[in-house]
């Protein structure tokens, strides 16, 4: 799965595919004017864009205490199961 980015530079319009992540990292990029380091110090943490702007997924979930503890207990659990002969 890809998007076709369709851009301008001057007056030369180019298209490029892109994956998903790729498309929001140059539109980060791009209303940073083009600084990857004010793309890390964001601060616009409504924009829908927020959590994906380096260009990597973000699972979204959010865990409680109780799961987080839950889900590391069943990863020990599973370890000692595949450790033992």
């Amino acid at each position: 799965m890809g998007l076709i980015c369709k851009y301008k530079i001057c007056e030369d319009e180019f298209e490029e595919y892109l994956t998903p992540m790729k498309a929001i990292r140059k539109h980060c990029l791009d209303c940073s004017a083009g600084l990857s380091n004010e793309v890390r110090n964001c601060e616009m943490e409504d924009c829908s864009l927020y959590n994906f702007r380096f260009g990597k997924g973000v699972s979204g979930r959010i865990y409680t205490d109780e799961q987080k503890f839950d889900i590391a207990e069943r990863f020990r659990i599973a370890r000692e199961l595949k450790q033992a002969p």
